[in-house]
């Protein structure tokens, strides 16, 4: 009775796989390219720093995911993606016990660990990166008006905790219908700060 058991147990796995009821975690992949064009700001606005004509960001390469999940999972989307900075950024510095505005411009090229996940049921997609020495030289480079230690430390910043790389901890609402990539798909988001757009190939 035990052996017709174990036969039957056995006929059922089989026919669960054959008909796919278990679904496979089969990786699929993306090449994206993520652009930001806009300004941004550690404090006052562009304007008060004169800044009119908009600098860009952008993160390219390759992501890949399970997209096999169910409806309203969440899709985990990963990858070492490209991250390119030309961004100008609005401060503050004292000049005579008085607050001045002035420029950082934050130049920055490198490999980064990149996570996006999309969550339709929160309603957007999260983008997360990471810069990890194993993958390769970051370049960077901060020049401006501000205060040189400010600068200095904007550098070490970049790119995880710089302002400047303007997509980590990035929500974007645009993928709020989308609940996993479409080739040959671009959305785009406007906010305060400029415009996003990322291409899917």
């Amino acid at each position: 009775m035990k052996k017709e058991s174990l036969i039957l147990f056995l006929l059922i796995v089989s026919l669960i796989l054959s008909t796919g009821f278990i679904k496979k975690a089969v990786p699929v992949k993306h090449e994206v390219e993520i652009t930001f064009t806009g300004f941004t700001a550690l404090y006052g606005t562009p304007k008060d720093c004169g800044l009119f004509k908009p600098d860009t960001v952008i993160l390219k390469g390759l992501l890949s995911g399970n997209e096999n999940v169910d409806r309203y999972d969440p899709v985990m989307y990963t990858g070492v993606l490209h991250l390119s900075i030309k961004m100008a950024v609005c401060s503050v510095k004292r000049v005579n016990g008085e607050d001045q505005f002035c420029t950082m411009t934050v130049n920055g090229n490198g490999p980064v660990y990149t996570e996006l996940e999309i969550d339709t049921a929160a309603g957007y997609g999260y983008i997360k990166i990471h810069h990890d020495p194993s993958l390769g030289t970051f370049t960077k480079k901060v020049s401006g008006t501000c205060d040189h230690q400010e600068m200095i430390e904007e550098e070490n910043n970049v790119p995880d905790n710089s302002i400047a790389a303007i997509f980590n901890g990035r929500e974007l609402t645009c993928l709020k219908d989308s609940p996993k990539l479409r080739s040959g798909k671009t959305y785009t988001e406007k906010g305060p700060g400029g415009e996003i757009v990322l291409k899917v190939r």
